[in-house]
C-alpha cells in the first residue's frame, strides 16, 4: 500500500508508468520520477541515487514583505509579459493545490488605475484580469495577485492582504546578461555545462533578430554573430516571429530560433573586472582561498583550458612573486620556491616585474609583470580535512550523513566524483566496525554491509587520520 511518508496518507492521485509498480527487485519500496519513463512514476529500491524535490509549507506575506523576500534572493515578484507566461504561472500554481492565491509584482499606488510593474515602473502591456476587474472596491486595492476563487485570474487587492507569492530572477539581478557565444570553445563549454543539469532542458542565449529579420545580433552589444552553432536548416522562422535564440535540447543543444515568449531556463554571463595582483589576492582570501599555485603540468594544462573557455585575449594572475629576493620565485601563501614552471621562452625578464601571470599573447604561458597591472585572476581553495567523527558531525549539520555505498554503481559514482578533485585525496565514508571488530556496519542505520569494495592487499584502516569526506544528501 503506497502512502506519503510524512502523513501516512494513501495516494489519492498516481502517475505510474504503464505496468508499474512491479516490485521487480523484490525491494522496490520507494517512489521516484524516472527519466527513462519520461518522468512517470516508478518504484525503485530505496538505496538508489537520484536527485530529489523538496516541498515546504509556505508562510503567507503581505505584498511588501513578499517583495522584500524576493529581493533577499536577488529576485523580484513575478512580472507577467505575455499570455504564455501567464499560462505557465497558472499551471505551476495549480500543482501546489487548490484555493491558493499568489502575489505578483504589479501596483497602482503611484497613480490610481495606472498599473505598473514595481521593479521597472513599466506599464502593463499584457493583462489577465478577471471580468470586471480591477474595481478598487475597497478604495485601497493597489496590489496585484492571482486570485484562487477567480481561477487564478488577476485581481486588485489591498497590499496588506496575506498570500503566497512568486519570485522571478533574471540575469540583470546579478549585473549580468544572457550568454553571448563567440567561439566553438565557448559553445562546447556551455553545452557540457548544460548537460550536467540533466537531459531535456533548453536554455536561452542572448541573441535576437527582431531589429532586422535574419540579421542575428547579440542583444547587449548589437554585435552581429561572428560564430554560430545552428542546427541544420536553422534559423527558419517557421512561426513567423521566431526572433530569439536558444540552445534546444531535442537538437543536442544546437541553436534554434524560437518565439521570445517561450519559457526556458537561461544562462547568464558577467564581464570580469580586472584587478592588480594584491587586490586579486585579497579577493581570493575574502572567499577563504588564494591565488592559484601551480605544482604540475597537469594543473597548468587544467588552468589554461579553464581560462580558454572564457574567451581569447585574457590574462590571469597566479599566486607567484619574487619581490622578496629578485629572481627567487615563490608561491605567496607558503613562501615555497617553485618546483614546476611554465615560463614563456626568455621569461622571467626581471626588473620591477615581481608578480606572475598567465599571459594571453604568450599562449597563457607564464610571464612576470608589474604587480599594479590589471588582469583577471584564478583562485584555488584547499579542501579542509577532518577525522571521521568531525566529518560525520559536519554532514549532520547539513541534514546529511557520510556516504553509505550499497551498490557498485554508487561506488563508481563516488570514485568518479572524487577524481574530479584531483589526485592524492582520500575520503571518509560512513562505515565503522567499532561495535564488533570485523563486523562492518553503516553508522546511520547499524546495517551490515551488503556491498563492499575493499582494496585486496594490506588493507589498512585508521580512525585518527584526517582526510576529506563525502556527505550523502539525496544525489551525492
Amino acid at each position: 500500500m503506497w502512502t506519503w511518508a510524512q502523513s501516512d496518507q494513501p495516494f489519492n492521485f498516481t502517475d505510474w508508468y504503464p505496468n508499474v509498480p512491479d516490485n521487480k527487485a523484490r525491494n522496490e519500496n520507494c517512489l521516484h520520477m524516472y527519466a527513462a519513463y519520461n518522468l512517470k512514476w516508478n518504484d525503485a529500491t530505496c538505496t538508489g541515487l537520484y536527485r530529489f524535490i523538496c516541498e515546504q509549507d509556505h508562510e503567507l506575506f503581505n505584498w511588501l514583505d513578499a517583495e522584500f523576500s524576493c529581493r533577499a534572493h536577488n529576485a523580484r515578484l513575478a512580472e507577467v509579459q505575455s499570455k504564455e507566461q501567464s499560462t505557465f504561472l497558472v499551471n505551476m500554481c495549480k500543482t501546489k493545490g487548490p484555493g491558493i492565491s499568489y502575489w505578483l509584482g504589479g501596483r497602482d499606488d503611484v497613480v490610481e488605475g495606472r498599473w505598473m510593474w514595481a521593479q521597472t515602473d513599466q506599464v502593463f502591456n499584457f493583462t489577465d484580469w478577471y471580468p470586471g476587474l480591477p474595481d478598487n472596491i475597497a478604495r485601497n486595492e493597489n496590489c496585484l495577485h492571482m486570485y484562487a476563487p477567480y481561477k487564478l485570474k488577476w485581481n486588485d487587492v489591498t497590499c496588506a492582504g496575506l498570500y503566497r507569492f512568486i519570485c522571478e530572477k533574471d540575469c540583470r539581478a546579478h549585473n549580468a546578461r544572457l550568454a553571448e557565444v563567440q567561439s566553438k570553445e565557448q559553445s562546447t563549454f556551455l553545452v557540457n555545462m548544460c548537460r550536467t543539469e540533466g537531459p531535456g532542458i533548453s536554455y536561452w542565449l542572448g541573441g535576437r533578430d527582431d531589429v532586422v529579420e535574419g540579421r542575428w545580433m547579440w542583444a547587449q552589444t548589437d554585435q552581429v554573430f561572428n560564430f554560430t552553432d545552428w542546427y541544420p536548416n536553422i534559423p527558419d522562422n517557421v512561426a513567423g516571429n521566431e526572433n530569439c535564440l536558444h540552445m534546444y535540447a531535442p537538437w543536442k543543444l544546437k541553436w534554434n530560433d524560437v518565439t521570445c515568449a517561450g519559457l526556458y531556463r537561461f544562462i547568464c554571463e558577467k564581464d570580469h573586472e580586472s584587478f592588480n595582483w594584491l587586490d586579486a589576492q585579497s579577493s581570493c582570501r575574502a572567499h577563504n582561498s588564494r591565488l592559484a599555485e601551480v605544482q604540475s603540468k597537469a594543473q597548468s594544462d587544467l588552468l589554461k583550458n579553464l581560462a580558454k573557455t572564457n574567451g581569447p585575449g585574457q590574462s590571469y594572475w597566479l599566486g607567484g612573486r619574487d619581490d622578496i629576493i629578485e629572481g627567487i620565485w615563490m608561491w605567496a601563501s607558503t613562501d615555497s620556491v617553485f618546483n614546476y614552471t611554465d615560463w614563456y621562452p626568455g621569461q622571467p625578464s626581471g626588473g620591477s616585474e615581481n608578480c606572475l601571470h598567465m599571459h594571453a599573447p604568450y599562449g597563457l604561458k607564464w610571464n612576470d609583470a608589474t604587480c599594479t597591472n590589471g588582469y583577471r585572476f584564478i583562485c584555488e581553495k584547499d579542501h579542509e580535512t577532518f577525522d571521521w567523527f568531525v566529518s560525520q558531525s559536519s554532514c549532520r549539520a547539513h541534514n546529511a550523513r557520510l556516504a553509505e555505498v550499497e551498490t557498485k554503481a554508487q561506488s563508481d559514482t563516488l570514485i568518479n566524483l572524487a577524481k574530479t578533485n584531483g589526485p592524492g585525496q582520500s575520503y571518509w565514508l560512513g562505515g565503522r566496525d567499532d561495535v564488533i571488530e570485523g563486523v562492518w556496519m553503516w553508522a546511520s542505520t547499524d546495517r551490515a554491509f551488503n556491498y563492499t569494495d575493499w582494496y585486496q592487499v594490506n588493507q589498512i584502516t585508521a580512525v585518527a587520520t584526517k582526510i576529506v569526506y563525502i556527505c550523502m544528501q539525496g544525489l551525492v
